[in-house]
């Protein structure tokens, strides 16, 4: 009887078997990066909250003291200010925020009517612009997340012997000829890479950044096509979330720089 080679398939490492040294340092370096600047911004939306309610309540104390011929400029320079703090939330992808802030300084400053009637309409605008829903996108990840940890080595049954005593006892199977990924511990490697590279993109989609979300998810799916071309299902979902908008578009038609410089008295 010749000698029979068995090849388990099998998600546990061998006794044999050891996990390969495994840089990740490129990838924690990202992540700590993204991570900082994402608690950088969330200092800047706090400060930036707390900077528009003191204004409004000094507004409100200082309105009833302001001499009458003052009270116009006045006005002019607590709206350039709100202005000033609704671009720095939109630059920050934070619209709710930006929205809260006209409504709160319209709601509780006293303003002369031409000074108002744009800052209605930008309100009114900004309320118009269509979100990403970033809750479902979050959802999505989790699920990929998931579906990462129970990737397995795809095998291909082996033939053997018809007729030999044992054919009936075991299952003989050998890791597919058409995958890069050849043993558990290049497995576990990968899974690895694919997760920091969706831990990435959750980040980016914190942010609402459009570039950073596309290329962590495209990385993902390049990933995913050398070393597991197999997964036709997992590729598509990665190249499809990468294609969809994170970041808030602005209409063309909305220029607070230019609604400054008209409170201003430039244009």
């Amino acid at each position: 009887m010749g000698q029979l080679k068995v090849q388990q398939e099998s998600t546990n490492l061998s006794s044999t078997e050891t996990l390969p040294a495994f840089d990740n340092s490129d990838n924690e370096t990202s992540i700590d990066q993204l991570t900082n600047q994402l608690n950088a911004q969330s200092l800047l939306i706090n400060q930036l909250q707390t900077q528009i309610q003191s204004q409004l309540s000094a507004a409100q104390a200082t309105s009833a003291e302001v001499l009458p011929e003052n009270n116009q400029w006045r006005q002019k320079r607590l709206a350039i200010d709100v202005l000033h703090k609704t671009m720095l939330l939109l630059d920050a992808q934070r619209l709710s925020l930006a929205v809260q802030a006209l409504d709160d300084f319209l709601s509780f400053t006293e303003i002369d009517a031409v000074s108002k009637r744009p800052l209605v309409q930008l309100s009114r605008q900004l309320k118009e612009v269509d979100v990403p829903d970033t809750k479902a996108l979050k959802q999505q990840l989790t699920t990929l997340k998931a579906a990462v940890d129970e990737l397995q080595l795809n095998t291909a049954a082996e033939p053997i012997e018809e007729g030999s005593w044992y054919s009936q006892l075991i299952t003989v199977k050998k890791i597919a000829d058409d995958e890069a990924i050849n043993s558990t511990a290049k497995l576990l490697e990968f899974k690895l890479e694919l997760k920091q590279a969706l831990l990435q993109a959750g980040l980016f989609l914190t942010l609402n950044d459009q570039l950073g979300w596309s290329d962590s998810l495209i990385d993902a799916a390049h990933l995913m096509k050398a070393q597991m071309p197999g997964q036709h299902d997992m590729l598509e979902q990665l190249q499809q979330l990468s294609e969809q908008a994170v970041a808030i578009q602005l209409p063309g038609n909305i220029n607070i720089q230019f609604m400054i410089d008209e409170l201003k008295g430039l244009r």
